[in-house]
């Protein structure tokens, strides 16, 4: 394991792959990282004197346009590029493995208030539905419920609640 800087930003990377890296020009995706908070790192190319933006994590991956594959950083964290933290996968199985959105209120993800119940709700896409788990008293109750259905519906694609136990 390697540390690079690029544009500023330490890149964890492998160190077989530092040589190839360092030979082109790379730069963060101000947009990506200004509104999703990602570390993309892009550089060009030219194929066939036609211009391309290629992302570090796929060029490490060599996974190539157009095949309707992705990049999944597994734990999350855009700035560990390293070939044990990627995997490519579709796009179902990297939405899957998306972290808890920011407007989230329960701090869990698939957890919700449902204000005419007065209880929380546990609930997870499947598919392009969104399937109701249960509702709990407790929203550690809830996140758990989700853990267990995103394991039995997503397998190694969950990202799953940290619930700590109350002692």
């Amino acid at each position: 394991m390697a540390c690079i800087s690029i544009d500023g930003f330490p890149v964890l990377v492998d160190e077989e792959d530092i040589p190839y890296i360092q030979a082109i020009k790379w730069w963060i995706d101000g947009y990506a990282l200004l509104y999703k908070g990602n570390h993309y790192f892009k550089s060009n190319e030219r194929i066939d004197t036609v211009k391309h933006t290629r992302l570090l994590h796929r060029f490490i991956m060599k996974c190539k346009y157009g095949d309707g594959k992705v990049v999944d950083h597994i734990d999350g964290n855009t700035l560990d590029c390293r070939k044990q933290n990627l995997r490519i996968t579709d796009r179902k199985g990297n939405q899957r493995n998306c972290k808890t959105p920011k407007n989230n209120t329960s701090g869990y993800k698939g957890v919700g208030w449902h204000k005419v119940r007065g209880m929380w709700r546990a609930y997870i896409r499947d598919g392009d539905h969104e399937k109701h788990i249960g509702h709990f008293l407790d929203k550690k109750d809830a996140a758990i419920a989700y853990n267990n259905e995103a394991i039995r519906l997503y397998g190694q694609f969950a990202r799953l609640n940290i619930v700590e136990e109350v002692s």
